[in-house]
């Protein structure tokens, strides 16, 4: 068996334990990588392949028939490295470390399950009309999205055009390009502040990528992935726990639209943030007060400064021409009194002699 391309860049490496390869085979599956284990015995190359971290059932034959995974198990010595090959994907192109085609044909969120399927540690790219969107993964789990000119994360779910590329690297690189490549944009001191960097829940994320998808089509079906293989020799596979259960959403150069940070969905909301937090109610001398408590007299002096205060808050709120006002000096008026008055009488009077014009009753 040849030895790996040159060009490939393993994403781990190092010394196989005396003890054997058995208790690194841990270690290794918290890589998640799809790919291969290479290991020389006597100058002569070897390969077991990987699946999510795991060997893989199905295994590359060797000219001399030899079986590679039980070689591997005897080794007491030597060193390894692991390569992170992508599986095959139906109608694109690429090679081990890279796979493009178009949106016209792959749902997004086909794609991004096929990232996760394979443990990706790299990022996938959505590109269309000017619009750019970077999903980056770490060991096949979701960890940060970057959108360039997109108002809405969700909108990128139901793109049916554009382009897509999926770039393996390793899990350092990756980690390196979120905090250095794309720095969160300056604002001016006179801007309002503008959320770019949201928290949002990963079930949301999930959620949201189903329901969004294009009704007029469905993408080429996944190529089934390699079952992992089980046995006595090997240690029962760990269920790998989610760190966390939000992805850090950027939106390069500013948000278009701020969003509540770790919230569980993503909203719209106003685009500054210096809004009120919530309207008071439109009538004077209701706003909301303190509640006393159960053994506080409601008459005690603390209790009507606490009302007092906040008619006094309301009054300096709320406009008067915003709102019917009842004043105190509305509830007594001599000249609406007389007027009144005026109307009274003549309505009796208007009465008795309406009555005085009626026949007498025999």
């Amino acid at each position: 068996m040849s030895a790996p391309d040159t060009t490939e860049v393993p994403i781990a490496e190092g010394e196989i334990p005396s003890d054997g390869i058995v208790s690194l085979l841990t270690e290794l599956e918290s890589l998640r990588a799809t790919g291969a284990l290479v290991f020389e015995v006597d100058g002569d190359a070897w390969e077991v392949s990987l699946v999510a971290g795991q060997i893989a059932t199905e295994q590359p034959e060797r000219d001399d028939a030899e079986d590679a995974v039980e070689k591997l198990l005897s080794l007491r010595a030597g060193s390894y490295r692991v390569y992170q090959r992508l599986p095959p994907l139906l109608v694109s192109s690429g090679d081990a470390s890279h796979r493009e085609g178009s949106l016209a044909v792959h749902v997004p969120a086909d794609l991004m399950n096929y990232c996760e399927r394979a443990g990706l540690s790299g990022e996938l790219i959505f590109e269309s009309s000017g619009m750019r969107a970077e999903i980056l993964y770490d060991g096949g789990e979701l960890s940060t999205i970057r959108l360039d000119g997109v108002d809405d994360l969700n909108d990128v779910f139901a793109w049916e055009d554009g382009s897509f590329h999926v770039d393996a690297k390793a899990p350092a690189a990756t980690t390196a390009e979120q905090e250095s490549d794309h720095p969160e944009p300056a604002r001016v001191d006179t801007e309002p502040p503008l959320l770019s960097v949201v928290e949002v829940a990963l079930a949301s994320i999930v959620r949201e990528r189903e329901e969004r998808r294009p009704g007029s089509r469905t993408g080429p079906p996944l190529p089934p992935m390699p079952q992992p293989m089980t046995g006595d020799t090997l240690p029962p596979p760990k269920r790998r726990e989610r760190r966390d259960a939000t992805v850090k959403v950027i939106y390069l150069g500013g948000a278009p639209a701020a969003r509540a940070i770790t919230d569980t969905s993503t909203r719209h909301v106003r685009d500054d943030v210096t809004a009120e937090d919530a309207l008071p109610e439109a009538t004077r001398g209701r706003a909301p007060t303190k509640k006393t408590r159960p053994e506080q007299n409601a008459a005690s002096p603390q209790a009507v400064q606490t009302q007092a205060e906040a008619v006094m808050t309301a009054d300096q709120t709320i406009p008067d021409e915003m709102l019917h006002v009842h004043k105190p000096e509305d509830d007594f008026s001599p000249g609406k009194t007389l007027l009144w008055v005026i109307v009274v009488l003549s309505i009796s009077l208007a009465v008795l002699a309406l009555l005085a014009q009626l026949p007498a009753l025999e």
